[in-house]
């Protein structure tokens, strides 16, 4: 592939790993004015690194995987590959992006409309962003070799 169409993908996975950083505080911000809350938007800015809520912290942690494949398409998808390895590389990265793409976001809504708006026990809120932690890692590679195979496949 050329050194421009290399240079583009590489940069897509830095905007996806950017985009999932901001994904947490949107989600929150987002349920605060859905259930009536807009007022405490206001405090948003003191709770990035205020204890009990870091935000900051639960934004990293959102990034991790998606700054793991930003490094990954760094070193998998180089210039001068033949054509059906770059392609295989470039689906399986963009397969894993989507996949925890769609997992952090779908976890996100549901730990923060349950602690906005609590129904069952909120503490167990808390619990759901560390699993969507593991499993967002845990799915990185099974989403890559999907896309990979479909990749190479085509």
């Amino acid at each position: 592939m050329t050194e421009d169409t290399t240079d583009k993908a590489r940069k897509a996975f830095c905007v996806v790993a950017l985009i999932s950083f901001l994904l947490p505080w949107i989600v929150i911000i987002s349920c605060q004015i859905y259930f009536g809350r807009a007022s405490e938007i206001r405090d948003f800015p003191a709770h990035l690194f205020e204890s009990g809520y870091n935000f900051f912290f639960l934004a990293v942690m959102n990034a991790t995987p998606f700054v793991i494949l930003a490094v990954a398409a760094r070193l998998l998808l180089k210039a001068g590959q033949e054509r059906q390895r770059w392609r295989g590389r470039l689906a399986g990265l963009g397969t894993a992006a989507a996949c925890d793409m769609a997992l952090s976001l779908f976890a996100q809504i549901g730990v923060w409309s349950s602690v906005f708006n609590p129904k069952t026990h909120a503490s167990l809120a808390g619990l759901g962003i560390y699993i969507e932690f593991w499993a967002a890692l845990a799915i990185l590679p099974v989403g890559y070799l999907l896309g990979w195979a479909a990749g190479r496949s085509f």
